[in-house]
């Protein structure tokens, strides 16, 4: 099989897109991971997999939670990018309705300029069902595809101590080692679509340039989900690979970017569609075990 390389396109924005706050940001449990678990992580390159937290995994919900598989996508000094190596859940990017002043059902003629549909129905995926539904869309003033208002961030992140995931997958100990970042949330430069106000996050997804950056090569971006990811309704194609949100705004301001089955990363899909992937990331620091 031939090997696949997206070129590098001139949208590709990186400046200062990851600003680290340190230690001061939170306060921290009196509580360390063991110096095992560090030297392993220590001696762990680039490529490798390392094992952080646990999750759900099975596709007997009761069952206990399992080691989560990271892939280490970068180090610097005592800092470490991971990126969940499966698909571990599924759900909306931003299932919020917005204001009733942002949007309107019925009205297409609105002060600011909107993304009207050709159709003004669209076809949801019922999971139950494993069909797609027809129900009439929204028209949005702003789009639904910015990460500062994503309800996805609010399940990873809403903050330190009191989100969903990071509340279930990580013991204290661990929690000490994950670092605040600033993320800057860029426009989509080909759509024009915006990107939202740069978010502070402990969990977050990838953004298009950082999947470029650590995933050059298409077939690499290939995800497959655990079975609990699977039982909670993930789509998957025949081969088990299944589409997982991106951070960037999509198309248009009903849509945020994803990627394919076969790894390509110009699609987008409605950020209401709950059958989508989610590959949290997160970075750690070595030097918070004290």
């Amino acid at each position: 099989m031939n090997t696949v390389i997206e070129n590098s396109p001139a949208d590709i924005k990186t400046e200062n897109e990851v600003t680290f706050l340190g230690k001061s940001n939170d306060c921290f449990f009196d509580e360390a991971v063991s110096d095992e678990v560090i030297a392993r992580f220590q001696a762990a390159q680039t490529g490798d997999t390392v094992v952080f937290g646990y999750y759900a995994q099975s596709a007997d919900k009761k069952a206990a939670e399992l080691p989560i598989e990271w892939i280490v996508l970068d180090k610097q000094g005592p800092r470490m990018l991971l990126l969940s190596k499966y698909v571990l859940d599924t759900g909306a990017y931003n299932f919020f309705i917005p204001d009733s002043d942002d949007y309107d059902e019925e009205e297409e003629n609105q002060e600011d300029e909107i993304y009207v549909p050709e159709d003004e129905y669209e076809y949801v995926y019922d999971k139950e069902t494993k069909t797609f539904k027809k129900v009439k869309k929204i028209i949005l003033k702003e789009p639904l595809g910015k990460w500062d208002i994503s309800s996805l961030r609010a399940w990873l992140n809403r903050t330190f101590f009191d989100s969903d995931f990071i509340r279930t997958a990580f013991s204290d100990a661990e929690k000490n080692l994950i670092e605040g970042v600033i993320l800057k949330n860029f426009d989509n430069p080909k759509h024009k679509t915006r990107g939202g106000e740069d978010t502070t996050d402990k969990i977050f997804i990838l953004s298009n340039a950082q999947i470029r950056r650590y995933f050059p090569k298409k077939e690499s971006r290939i995800a497959y989900p655990t079975p609990y990811a699977k039982a909670n309704g993930v789509y998957c194609k025949k081969d088990g690979s299944c589409d997982w949100w991106v951070r960037t705004p999509g198309q248009n301001k009903y849509g945020a970017n994803i990627v394919s089955t076969t790894g390509n990363l110009n699609s987008s899909y409605n950020c209401r569609y709950d059958f989508i992937g989610i590959r949290p990331a997160l970075w750690i620091n070595l030097d918070f075990n004290e």
